[in-house]
C-alpha cells in the first residue's frame, strides 16, 4: 500500500469516527463536459454544454450471494446514472444530454463480512465492506440494455457495451451494506475515484484499463478531478427477493436487489480541517438523508 493510500484511509477513518451529521455537509461542485464524448449514431440534440453539478443520481441492481452461515457476502451489478443536480435543483437533461445523447453507468463487484445483526435479509443486519471495485462507462449511442438481477441466480448485467468508453475506475476505502430496520437494502461507501487521462494512465498513476484521456475531458473540473467518491443507494423491502435461508440468517442464500435509488458525489483528498465532513456517506446506516434533502 502506498503512503498516499494509507493517508486517505487514515483520514477517512478519522472522519467516520467523528459522527458529524450529513445535513451539515455541502458537496463540492464539479464540472461535466458532455461535448467531450464522441457523437453517437444520431446527431446531438443541440442543447448540451459544459455544466456544474454537485450530485449524480441513479438507480442500481445487483445479485448477492450469502455464505452458509451468512457471515460473508459477495455481489455484483450495475448502477445507471439518470441525472445531475446542483445544490438541490436538477440540471436540465437538455443541457447534460444524459439519456438523450449518451448513457452513463458503472459496473461493480463487492464483498463484505457480517458485523451486526442476524445476517442475510434479517432487519438490522449490517455488513462491513471488504471490497468494492467499479468502472464508469459512457455509451455515446445510448443503446445499452440494463438487465435486472433475478432469482434463482441471474446476474445484473449491461448489454450492448461494445461501443462503450471507459471514463474512470475506483475501489473501496470504507463502507457498509445491509438491511435497514424497515427491510430495505442499502449500501453506503467511500471509494477512490480515478479518471482516465490517457492510454494506460489515470490521474493517480498507471491504469492499464484506460484507453484514452476521455475521463479527464468529461469530468472536466477541478483538475485534477476529485479523488474520493461517496456512494449511497437504498430501496424498500419491495425491491428485494431472496431464495434459500436468507430470512433466518442460516444461509446459504441468494438475493436479487432491484429498484435501488441514490447517487454519488465527490470530495478531494481530505485536509485535517475537513475530516469531520467526510463521514456523511455512512451516516444513518442506510437512511438516505442527502437524497431526501435533494428531493
Amino acid at each position: 500500500m502506498t503512503f498516499r493510500n494509507t493517508l486517505i484511509k487514515a483520514a477517512v477513518g478519522a472522519a467516520l469516527a467523528s459522527g458529524f451529521a450529513s445535513q451539515g455537509f455541502a458537496a463540492p461542485t464539479f464540472t461535466i463536459n458532455p461535448l467531450a464524448l464522441p457523437v453517437g449514431t444520431s446527431p446531438r440534440s443541440g442543447g448540451e454544454a459544459p455544466f456544474q453539478a454537485t450530485f449524480i443520481s441513479g438507480n442500481a441492481s445487483d445479485l448477492v450471494q450469502f455464505s452458509g452461515n451468512t457471515t460473508s457476502t459477495i455481489g455484483s451489478g450495475w448502477l445507471q446514472f439518470t441525472g445531475f443536480a446542483n445544490n438541490g435543483p436538477a440540471v436540465s437533461p437538455l443541457t447534460t444530454g444524459l439519456l438523450i445523447d449518451y448513457n452513463l453507468y458503472a459496473t461493480f463487484t463487492a464483498s463484505g463480512v457480517l458485523t451486526q445483526g442476524a445476517g442475510g435479509t434479517s432487519n438490522g443486519t449490517i455488513y462491513t465492506l471488504t471490497s468494492l471495485n467499479f468502472q464508469v462507462f459512457a455509451d455515446p449511442n445510448t443503446n445499452n440494455v440494463f438487465n435486472n438481477a433475478a432469482l434463482p441466480g441471474t446476474q445484473a448485467t449491461v448489454s450492448n457495451t461494445g461501443d462503450d468508453l471507459l471514463l474512470a475506475t475506483g475501489s473501496l476505502i470504507q463502507g457498509l451494506t445491509g438491511i435497514n430496520s424497515l427491510g430495505g437494502a442499502f449500501i453506503n461507501a467511500i471509494t477512490s475515484f480515478n479518471v482516465c487521462t490517457g492510454v494506460g494512465t489515470a490521474q493517480t498513476g498507471l491504469n492499464p484499463a484506460c484507453t484514452s484521456n476521455l475521463g479527464s475531458q468529461f469530468f472536466a473540473a477541478p483538475v485534477p478531478f476529485y479523488q474520493i467518491a461517496f456512494e449511497e443507494f437504498n430501496n424498500t423491502s419491495q425491491g428485494i427477493s431472496s431464495s434459500g435461508n436468507c430470512t433466518t440468517g442460516a444461509g446459504p442464500c441468494t438475493v436479487a436487489i432491484t429498484n435501488s435509488t441514490g447517487g454519488v458525489d465527490f470530495q478531494a483528498i481530505p485536509e485535517p480541517a475537513s475530516l469531520a465532513l467526510l463521514g456523511v456517506a455512512l451516516a444513518g446506516l442506510g437512511f438516505s438523508t442527502r437524497r431526501s434533502k435533494k428531493q
